[in-house]
């Protein structure tokens, strides 16, 4: 994350790729640094929804996966799906709940 953010920065204040990949390779001592086009991306991304993060909230986007919540109620579906046919297995009995 701390990298992400340094890019970020560090664009918004020279408006340029190569200074940002410059600066990166130096502040971190990588081989690897982010070409333009992922600049470019967490740019428009902090633009977009405020955050470089990765982690996407329910109701965030329309494409946003839901985070699973660990409640009562749900140890207790599984708990039960898995009583009832403990030989299966757990991708398989996972589809019981979703279908």
């Amino acid at each position: 994350m701390e990298q992400k953010i340094f890019c970020v920065k560090t664009y918004y204040e020279t408006k340029s790729f190569q200074i940002v990949q410059a600066r990166f390779r130096r502040k971190f001592s990588f081989n690897i640094f982010p070409n333009r086009s992922q600049i470019f991306k967490l740019v428009k991304k902090f633009e977009t929804h405020g955050t470089c993060g990765d982690r996407r909230v329910t109701g965030s986007s329309p494409s946003a996966p839901p985070i699973t919540i660990r409640t009562p109620d749900n140890v207790t579906r599984v708990q039960e799906s898995v009583g009832r046919s403990p030989s299966k297995s757990q991708n398989g009995g996972h589809l019981e709940h979703v279908l």
